[in-house]
């Protein structure tokens, strides 16, 4: 990871752990960072991850997949169209 241009960190915690392990490790500059947890507030009561139907993690995480992508299409067209 230290030789990665950037690194990508969903997270879904809001203690950010990972979060802040990795601008330690990698420098805040190389890191890009989304938080998810907003996009699923409805399930942080739970633990067990069997609680929530399958259906639902999948539906979710193609939530938060195509929100990041987005965003990274929109981070490349910036920097191809910086001169």
């Amino acid at each position: 990871m230290k030789n990665a241009g950037k690194i990508v960190l969903i997270d879904g915690c809001f203690l950010r752990c990972h979060g802040r392990v990795l601008e330690n490790l990698v420098g805040e500059e190389n890191l890009i960072q989304f938080d998810a947890l907003s996009l699923y507030g409805k399930y942080t009561d739970r633990f067990d991850i069997d609680s929530v139907p399958e259906e639902e993690r999948k539906e979710t995480a193609r939530q938060v997949a195509d929100i990041v992508r987005a965003e990274l299409k929109k981070g490349e067209q910036w920097r191809e169209s910086r001169p």
